[in-house]
This record gives structure tokens, C-alpha cells and sequence, in this order.
């Protein structure tokens, strides 16, 4: 009982020193940091004599998921880290990444249904509205919109400021469309209990917690009504992220950029939310196309797509 009220007071100083840790994470570590130390005091070793190869023994003592052991070195190797800087051997574990492969990202006619499927003749639509372009066109996370505030935002230079995933600030860039989406939710913001909140995004119905800032539950509901209207099936907040990164990557943005506007910590990362980036639109690119200055339009396209002679259409 003793050591397992010392080992939890360390997890809890742990999680609440790291500041960045999000609310989700900090559940996940508690619970497999204190399996994992209670599972090694029963195998009689102490938190500073543990070593790779205990982790180890640990990782495959029983039949746990490659995602699972991920999440369980990440959480073990932080918190030795925390504990006992960076040269102990613990805090430099690592374990084989689960590969999800290509999810869900919209195409960019999906992506127009899905705006198109919001009725803008309501208040909740037009805030709505303003939330999935936002999402779409900054690649923030779902929590970091929800946590927006309106002293932070400026319509007029298209920027805001953002509190994002790893605990600091970062400046996020949108543009016209997402800009006069967001004029018209401040505009009708101001008719609403909102209007005294320093949230951006709140409810607005006058039944259910009117004024309240939303939840990222409450936006991933709405994305999830207005994706079932428009057709599509498995639309969250966060295929919305790499539907950001994979949709400016094919309209030409270099990876670079997309990199450093949508805050990931490498170029991996993007290549990795970019997997389902659609191939066919290197057509513009062509090596053989630039060399013998065939430049077909759209009607060209489709005229070769079906067969059609196109012999005309060629530019010597």
C-alpha cells in the first residue's frame, strides 16, 4: 500500500509539472504508469533500477496491440525523463509505431458538400459554418478551436492565435472565404448570450446551456449531422486536419509550408496525414506534358479520358 501511494503521488507531480500534456493524455499516462509500476514492485523492482529490458518484459508480458505498447513506451519513457533526466536509459526506450495507414481525408468535392450541407439561415449555421472552414483551412486540432478566444482572433489579417498541442502559443493563418465565414458568426455572435463570453465558439441555443463554450464532443456531434446530410460517412474534426494538409499539398503549397502552418513537428508527419494526396493531380506537373507544351483544359481532359481523338489539341 505504501509504495502504491508513493508511486501515484509521483505520477500526479509528473502529469502536473508537464503543462502540455492534454486532459486525455494525462488519464491515459496515469492509468499505464500505474499498471506499469505495480506490475514491477510485484516482480520486485524498483523504479530506479528498472531498465530497457524490463520495459521490455513488461511490453510483451501479455498480448497487447503494437498502438497500445506505443502509448505505454511514450508514457514510461516521459516520465524517466521527468525523473531522472535525460541520460537514464529509460528515457530513451523505443517501440515500433502502429501504422493506421491512409485514413479518412475529404476529397475536395467532398469537402464542398459537406460546407454546402450547413444551412446558413440559422445562427448555429452560420457559427458552424465558420467552424468546419476554420478547421479545414488552418489545420487546427478540434480542442484548440473549441479554445479559442475572441481577443485572439483578427478578422481583418486573417490571422489568429492559438493555444496548441505541446503547450505553447502559435500564430495560424486563414483566408477569404474562411474570413467571411468568420465576419458573419461575430456579426450574429453579438445577438447571442456569447456576446460577454471571451470564447469564440459557444452554444447558442436558448434550451441547452446557452452561452457555454463548446465542447470538442459538442463540434465533432455537429461535423458528424452535417456530414451524414451531405453523404459522407466517418467525418471527424481531425480528418478535416489532414484534409488541410493533403488538399494545399495537391493545389501546389510545398511540404515545407504545409508543415509549418499546420504545426507539425516534421516533415514525416506530413507525409504521413498526406498518404491519401491524389496522384492524378500531378497531370499539371507532367514532365512530358511540360516538354512538348501540352497544356489540355478541362474538355481535353475528358476528351482523352473517353477516347476521343484529341489529335487538335495538340500544340507542337
Amino acid at each position: 500500500m505504501y509504495y502504491k501511494t508513493v508511486i501515484e503521488t509521483e505520477i500526479f507531480t509528473f502529469l502536473n509539472t508537464n503543462q502540455h500534456f492534454s486532459p486525455n493524455s494525462r488519464v491515459l499516462y496515469k492509468v499505464q504508469l500505474t499498471n506499469f509500476f505495480l506490475w514491477a514492485a510485484g516482480e520486485g523492482y524498483e523504479p530506479s533500477t528498472i531498465n530497457p529490458t524490463t520495459v521490455n518484459e513488461y511490453l510483451y508480458h501479455t498480448n497487447w496491440a503494437k498502438g497500445t505498447r506505443y502509448v505505454i513506451t511514450v508514457a514510461i519513457r516521459a516520465f524517466y525523463r521527468y525523473k531522472y533526466g535525460a541520460n537514464h536509459p529509460v528515457a530513451n526506450i523505443k517501440t515500433q509505431r502502429l501504422d493506421p495507414g491512409p485514413q479518412r481525408t475529404l476529397s475536395e468535392n467532398e469537402l464542398v458538400r459537406l460546407l454546402t450541407s450547413v444551412d446558413t439561415t440559422t445562427i448555429q449555421g452560420i457559427r458552424d459554418l465558420s467552424i468546419i472552414t476554420l478547421l479545414a483551412d488552418t489545420g487546427l486540432r478540434v480542442s484548440e478551436i473549441a479554445n479559442l478566444e475572441v481577443k485572439n482572433v483578427h478578422v481583418s489579417e486573417m490571422r489568429l492565435d492559438a493555444f496548441v498541442k505541446g503547450g505553447k502559443w502559435a500564430e495560424k493563418v486563414f483566408f477569404d472565404y474562411s474570413a467571411s465565414c468568420l465576419y458573419s458568426w461575430i456579426q450574429a455572435r453579438e445577438k447571442t448570450t456569447l456576446k460577454d463570453s471571451k470564447f469564440l465558439y459557444g452554444s447558442v441555443s436558448r434550451r441547452k446551456n446557452p452561452g457555454r463554450p463548446l465542447t470538442r464532443a459538442a463540434i465533432g456531434y455537429r461535423l458528424e449531422l452535417y456530414s451524414k446530410q451531405a453523404g459522407l460517412e466517418n467525418v471527424t474534426p481531425h480528418s478535416l486536419r489532414r484534409t488541410f494538409a493533403t488538399l494545399a499539398i495537391e493545389n501546389g503549397a510545398p511540404t515545407r509550408l504545409v508543415q509549418r502552418a499546420g504545426g507539425w513537428s516534421s516533415i514525416e508527419m506530413v507525409e504521413r496525414y498526406t498518404r491519401k494526396i491524389n496522384a492524378a493531380k500531378l497531370r499539371k506537373f507532367s514532365p512530358i506534358n511540360n516538354a512538348m507544351g501540352f497544356y489540355p483544359d478541362a474538355v481535353e481532359v475528358q476528351r482523352i479520358r473517353t477516347g476521343r481523338d484529341f489529335e487538335d489539341d495538340y500544340e507542337a
